[in-house]
């Protein structure tokens, strides 16, 4: 290889590594996605978690992954909900968890007569 190349080539490899940004371990999947893969959504969202924590608010907002993943639990949670007080015979009090604790279905308060 001519000697001029491999200095070229060296640079280009750096230049091009500085691109990448770390979106945590499933990024690039859109809503639909984590509601068909929710332990890759718990995941997902336990890493946005640990860069928030890190980083702060304004970094985080900026990752579409993080808003993609919140976004599918929280649709997962409302209809997971409106199966629980509409009922449905299929799926009645689902647990949707997003990392370690578990969320339990909304529980309604009893009436007394």
């Amino acid at each position: 290889m001519k000697s001029w190349k491999m200095p070229l080539m060296a640079v280009a490899v750096l230049g091009l590594t500085g691109c990448a940004v770390d979106h945590g371990p499933y990024a690039g999947h859109d809503v639909k996605w984590f509601e068909a893969h929710q332990k890759s959504m718990s995941t997902q969202i336990d890493w946005c978690r640990a860069y928030y924590l890190k980083n702060g608010k304004a970094a985080t907002k900026r990752i579409h992954a993080c808003k993609e993943a919140a976004t599918a639990y929280h649709d997962l949670q409302v209809k997971a909900n409106r199966r629980f007080l509409f009922g449905s015979s299929k799926d009645k009090g689902t647990v949707i968890s997003s990392g370690n604790v578990p969320l339990p279905p909304m529980q309604l308060p009893t009436m007394k007569p």
